[in-house]
């Protein structure tokens, strides 16, 4: 108790005196990183040993820059479970496509109870989704909503959760001049991804969205 309540303490002191050098957001990202420590748990640590489709739907009608992003997206948050998830079996994301585009559906649980062996069901419900502040300005910025279908129990939601103005880069756009449309659009999917994904396992608290809060 007394060794904690001294890493507190550290952790103020120092993020007051990071906050005079270096301004209050690097301050408090470590002052978080001193006090509670390295890895943050998974909010939804249900899909271990489990197989697992993800599916990402577009609700409205996104617009040029967003089209296909939908697919790239899920292929990115699967590849991120599959990797850094423990135990998680990801289905091929090439079979969860292939029975979309050859079939009619409305909810996450449909796809689940159509492929074989599907526990588990990641829905990503896309509401947003821009890469532009103003026309010459890069910096991207989704909202999207997460459920989990647990097709154990008939596909009912066993967790939701909504992500609002999810931006990257954080405080400032980027000139749109410095690299083509569909480079940054692979960065910032990457981010949302690592974004999505991180529900889902443990990861490490200090480097949370590294990219967005120390990108220059």
């Amino acid at each position: 108790m007394y060794r904690r309540s001294w890493m507190i303490c550290l952790g103020l002191l120092l993020a007051a005196s990071l906050a005079l050098q270096f301004g209050c957001t690097k301050a408090l990202v470590t002052a978080a990183y001193l006090i509670k420590g390295t890895n943050d748990p998974a909010e939804f640590d249900e899909l271990k040993d489990k197989r697992v489709a993800v599916v990402c739907r577009s609700q409205t009608d996104l617009g040029f820059e967003a089209a296909g992003v939908d697919k790239q997206l899920a292929l990115a948050v699967g590849e991120l479970l599959r990797t850094r998830g423990r135990h998680i079996k990801v289905i091929d994301q090439r079979e969860v496509d292939n029975w979309i585009d050859e079939n009619a559906w409305e909810d996450f649980s449909d796809i689940g109870r159509a492929l074989e062996d599907c526990d588990m069901v990641v829905g990503i419900d896309l509401l947003s989704f821009s890469l532009y502040q103003g026309q010459t300005l890069y910096q991207g910025n989704a909202e999207v909503k997460l459920i989990v279908c647990d097709m154990s129990h008939g596909g009912k939601p066993a967790w939701e959760k909504s992500m609002n103005a999810v931006v990257y880069p954080l405080n400032h756009g980027r000139p749109a001049q410095d690299e083509p449309p569909a480079q940054f659009r692979r960065k910032y999917v990457d981010v949302l991804a690592k974004e999505i994904s991180q529900h889902f396992y443990p990861h490490d608290h200090f480097s949370k969205n590294r990219e967005a809060l120390y990108d220059d």
